[in-house]
């Protein structure tokens, strides 16, 4: 009981601060469900969730340990692009519970650009829509 009182204690702690923190756009951070995998669970925010080809944007992934605290420092998180999206870096390695990579459109417009975040497992993702100039 005091396990899953401290992981809703943590979700509605990322989402009251952590998530509105990533916002660098104006229509707000969208985020994805929080989603879980053998041993860990990720939540995945995009600042913007509309971008012209080569635009860039600042996607966050904050990963959990099975027990709801955040994982340690130094894992790696893995990103992806469905519409061959590029990111800063790659893998990238956690830091105070998240990783934070740029995130760049690529060259394919009119789609939604399914962008993931994979540590130990676990998978999320967070879709983006990428328009011509």
């Amino acid at each position: 009981m005091n396990r899953m009182k401290l992981f809703l204690f943590s979700l509605l702690l990322v989402t009251l601060v952590v998530l509105p923190a990533c916002d660098s756009g104006s229509s707000g951070p969208v985020a994805s469900p929080l989603s879980t995998g053998p041993g860990y669970n990720i939540q995945i925010a995009a600042s913007d969730e509309d971008l012209m080809v080569g635009a860039t944007t600042t996607i966050t992934a904050v990963i959990y340990e099975p027990d709801g605290a955040p994982v340690r420092d130094g894992v790696d998180v893995f990103f992806g692009s469905s519409l061959k999206g590029s990111f800063s870096d790659n893998p990238v390695k956690t830091s105070g519970g998240k990783a934070v990579v740029a995130y760049t459109a690529g060259d394919i417009h009119g789609y939604q650009d399914e962008v993931t975040a994979t540590c130990n497992g676990a998978i999320a993702k967070v879709n983006i829509a990428v328009t011509a100039f």
